[in-house]
């Protein structure tokens, strides 16, 4: 029957009788085919039968035909009421979801409140341990509080310096009137490094509590979104309707002295909406550890995006994950461009990452960012350039390997682009690439180096135009 309607729907230009006699005449072919004339009789009754129907439904009195939009009408009706139960609920699941995040919120302020200063903490802690019992307790922490106190901050301000106590010199008041200076020093000293250590678990603790408030507030936002989308109707098959522009892609890449494996790392992939991105990241130092950092980097930038989290609460999670993944240093650099191939509009950000060129006929222009990599501070400041394109335009993305070619001529990539006529991306990326390590003297490169060439070229008609004509 699948193919024998198939045959019918090729047919259906032609008029009703053309479209039954093709139906009967697949049904019939592939019958004898599969199973002989033993079956036909039983699959022509069958298609005959249906046959009659399709021709004479025209035929019916209009009565008859007036029922068939009111049984319509109910599954819509019934559709409708399951559309709005079900936006009703992400609704409600959004809105649950913002709560939570508010109560993450709310304790994280309650607890910065409560914190005690830390020398007062300190002090309280060696008076319990070792001036409790000492007969010298009330001449030194009653008559001469304030210069007890006085000479207890100068030893800590010793020891934040990384002093060693052997080699400390103490206040002369204390070198005179205390019977326990070496318990003294050497108790708040180590309570000095349990206090060190328990802010540092408390930065992890509030920075994880950070990552989660910003999951949650990502979360409501994409089920309020979804909610809407529900009840409204997606708009993102329009607005691919309307795109009247496409991109062309060119990626070149070479390792650190002819390693096997690359610190950088790319990507690209194509939004819901139909907005390009591309996505190059280049890791702390070379080979494989620092692949991992940028693929880390990518790979999480990649599926926020594609989960329908905005820019800000994107870098904000990478971050913070960089940061709580190791104990030791790592940071990766992040470069993203964002086409919007409706608009005609090139959004670009970027952390750390290395300026990126935009290369029209007879210009090129320079973007740059001097944000930090992500994985170094516990905040990220984001600085976004969005830039109208031009039809044919290059838009060139690079780590910054590309300034180890020829550091005495830092804009020696600006100026070979300005030499350059419209290409294929791939040929662009291909001949940077060459020129560095042309200009390097060496095949072997002193860093890790990534080219990612974009084209955009301008449609004579929408596509929406095309799909209307």
């Amino acid at each position: 029957l699948a193919f024998a309607g198939f045959l019918a729907g090729l047919f259906c230009s032609f008029g009703r009788l053309i479209t039954v006699f093709a139906f009967i005449f697949g049904t019939i072919s592939l019958s004898l085919y599969l199973f002989g004339w033993q079956a036909l009789q039983g699959e022509l009754a069958a298609t005959l039968a249906v046959s009659i129907v399709f021709v004479l439904v025209p035929l019916l009195p209009v009565k008859v035909k007036a029922l068939v939009p009111l049984l319509s009408g109910s599954f819509n009706d019934e559709a409708e009421k399951v559309r709005e139960q079900i936006a009703v609920r992400l609704r409600d699941c959004g809105l649950v979801l913002r709560e939570l995040a508010n109560a993450f919120l709310t304790a994280a302020a309650g607890e910065d409140e409560k914190n005690d200063p830390v020398v007062m903490a300190l002090i309280e802690g060696v008076i319990m341990r070792v001036c409790q019992n000492c007969p010298s307790r009330r001449r030194c922490w009653e008559k001469n509080l304030q210069r007890t106190y006085n000479a207890t901050v100068r030893i800590l301000s010793e020891l934040d310096k990384g002093q060693v106590i052997s080699e400390m010199r103490l206040p002369d008041y204390f070198e005179k009137y205390c019977g326990k200076k070496n318990d003294f020093v050497n108790t708040i000293a180590f309570l000095q490094e349990l206090e060190k250590n328990g802010q540092a678990w408390q930065k992890k603790i509030a920075e994880s509590r950070e990552l989660v408030t910003t999951q949650l507030v990502g979360l409501a936002e994409i089920m309020m979104n979804l909610s809407k989308e529900v009840r409204e109707g997606y708009p993102g098959e329009q607005q691919l309707h309307n795109q009247f522009f496409y991109v062309e892609l060119g990626i070149a890449q070479a390792a650190k002295e002819n390693q096997e494996v690359c610190g950088d790392y790319y990507s690209y992939l194509e939004l819901r909406d139909g907005r390009q991105v591309f996505l190059l990241s280049d890791g702390m130092g070379n080979g494989t550890r620092a692949q991992q950092e940028s693929r880390t980097a990518v790979k999480l930038v990649e599926q926020l995006l594609l989960a329908g989290f905005e820019r800000d609460a994107v870098i904000r999670t990478v971050n913070t994950i960089l940061q709580l993944r190791s104990q030791e240093e790592s940071f990766a650099t992040l470069d993203i461009l964002i086409i919007d191939t409706v608009k005609g509009e090139a959004e670009f950000i970027k952390t750390g990452a290395a300026p990126s060129y935009l290369k029209a006929e007879q210009s090129v222009r320079e973007v740059k960012s001097p944000s930090l990599p992500v994985g170094i501070l516990s905040e990220v400041e984001l600085k976004p350039v969005t830039i109208s394109l031009q039809d044919d335009c290059m838009i060139v993305m690079v780590t910054d390997g590309i300034f180890e070619a020829s550091p005495k001529q830092p804009d020696w990539l600006k100026n070979y682009l300005l030499e350059q006529r419209h290409m294929h991306p791939q040929v662009l990326a291909d001949e940077i690439l060459a020129r560095a390590k042309q200009l390097y003297g060496s095949s072997e490169l002193r860093d890790d180096l990534t080219i990612l060439v974009c084209r955009a070229k301008r449609l004579k008609h929408k596509i929406r135009d095309y799909m209307t004509a």
